[in-house]
């Protein structure tokens, strides 16, 4: 069996500690200031991850914080991967075939998402819904090349998860727009993105767009998240 090391959805930051950060060291922007980014909406749950390993088919789950068990789990969260571990594992069957992989090559993926719903937290509208639900926005490859790469798109993500198995969903873009960032210029001068993000938030919390979509329950929305 692989050792299970934890490997961690990174901190979320808010609008205004990017712009400091991004003005305090400039080089993370690797000379190019200007930041384009696509939105999606932010459920009120809790933050997993689903752990899919091609050898030994293991398939686990994790919080932020710890690798999920059985005896230590949060929210049922590691009981509903365990009660679709087949589904994961077919999963696994079909893409290795599919796609002739070596497991030298790619180890597996980890599949970042937002388990919300009954019971979790009761403050929106996903909070309404009669289960719960894992809502994937990101999963990253281990052990290949490309494994410090999050792949959010959510064209992307359907092609490789949509319909794995119950109870799990795909987020998509929050609209068709592209919002240009510019992090050289100073706090004034982003006031008209910051404006116009602003608006976008309170839509959003004033009826998340997702929930109503998915489930037919309006209110409140948590906001959304940029993705570069």
């Amino acid at each position: 069996m692989t050792e299970l090391n934890l490997i961690p959805w990174p901190e979320t930051q808010q609008f205004h500690q990017v712009r400091k950060y991004t003005h305090e060291y400039p080089e993370i922007l690797n000379s190019k200031p200007v930041v384009k980014y696509r939105c999606k909406n932010k459920l009120d749950g809790s933050n997993m991850a689903i752990r899919l390993l091609f050898k030994d088919r293991q398939v686990s789950a994790q919080s932020r914080e710890v690798v999920l068990t059985d005896g230590k789990d949060c929210y049922g969260f590691a009981r509903w991967v365990r009660a679709n571990k087949d589904k994961f594992v077919a999963w696994m069957d079909h893409f290795e075939s599919k796609l002739k992989l070596q497991h030298e090559q790619l180890e597996g993926f980890v599949l970042f998402g937002e388990w919300s719903g009954k019971s979790i937290q009761n403050r929106c509208a996903i909070s309404s819904i009669d289960r719960k639900v894992f809502a994937l926005f990101a999963f990253q490859p281990i052990g290949s090349t490309n494994d410090d790469t999050l792949v959010v798109d959510p064209e992307v993500l359907n092609s490789y998860f949509k319909d794995v198995c119950p109870d799990f969903y795909i987020i998509p873009w929050i609209d068709d727009k592209e919002y240009l960032v510019d992090w050289s210029k100073s706090s004034e001068e982003l006031q008209p993105i910051t404006e116009e993000l602003n608006a976008l938030v309170a839509e959003v919390e004033k009826c998340d767009p997702w929930v109503k979509t998915q489930f037919g329950i309006e209110g409140l929305g948590e906001g959304f998240v940029m993705f570069p």
